[in-house]
């Protein structure tokens, strides 16, 4: 280190130069976490503008008309703006604007990463609930997808709900259905198997189970009986089927 530089800095109070330098680091790093929020808060409404746009473009018009658009969109885009604006990206900024139509739910906490992964969530009190959570608790885009993916708001919604009272009906089943497609489709990994579904009731169907879902082997989606409450001891020989054992002998 040249001579005098060292002695400029060794006249210096080591104590204030560190809380100096702690104050200005602290500005800077705060001065460049605001720019990042409004340039994400920027990108997320002018991608919602956009997916808007698209939507009322397409609205009452045939198929062919939207793919045109898209496609049209996308390569004049892409030439005068550069990358980001691919038919897939238009799509799912199209997708954006259907989920969330309102601005006033859009949160400035969230990036555009995060309602990627939110506009694939198809139930909207789901969507609600993943959004809410995600900006109060400040998730990561990879903790909300874990979170999605593990069916947090499903498994939260069962516990309110004391599992499912009475026997499996087709709508249970179908739901179900719905969640094990999602997660096969969006979330199923090169190499992973099947995901698969279980609807605890308190009592099986096994018709509505039948004809509403098929092969369960296919399916991958099962119904398993619970017990709200702890069973007598007749009744746990009769599920057992203990009752039908000839009586013991003894030694």
């Amino acid at each position: 280190m040249d001579n005098a530089k060292k002695q400029t800095r060794d006249a210096l109070p080591e104590k204030e130069s560190h809380a100096i330098y702690g104050d200005i680091r602290q500005s800077i790093l705060a001065a460049r976490q605001a720019v990042a929020r409004t340039v994400n808060s920027s990108m997320v409404m002018l991608y919602w503008e956009i997916g808007q746009k698209i939507f009322l473009a397409c609205e009452g018009k045939r198929a062919e008309y939207g793919k045109g658009l898209l496609s049209m969109l996308s390569e004049r885009l892409t030439a005068e703006f550069g990358k980001g604006y691919t038919v897939r990206n238009l799509q799912v900024m199209r997708q954006f604007y259907e989920a969330f139509p309102n601005t006033h739910t859009l949160c400035a906490q969230l990036s555009w990463s995060h309602y990627r992964l939110l506009v694939r969530v198809p139930d909207p009190k789901a969507r609600a609930f993943y959004t809410a959570e995600c900006s109060t608790a400040g998730w990561s885009v990879r903790e909300l997808e874990r979170q999605i993916t593990t069916f947090t708001y499903q498994r939260t919604l069962s516990k309110k709900e004391s599992l499912k009272l009475g026997k499996a009906e087709h709508q249970d089943m179908g739901q179900m259905q719905m969640y094990v497609n999602y997660c096969r489709e969006t979330m199923k990994n090169e190499g992973d198997n099947d995901p698969i579904g279980i609807v605890l009731c308190a009592e099986k169907n096994d018709t509505v189970i039948k004809y509403t879902l098929g092969d369960e082997t296919q399916t991958h989606i099962y119904a398993s009986k619970y017990l709200p409450y702890l069973p007598t001891e007749e009744e746990l020989r009769q599920e057992l089927r203990l009752d039908r054992l000839p009586p013991s002998t003894g030694a």
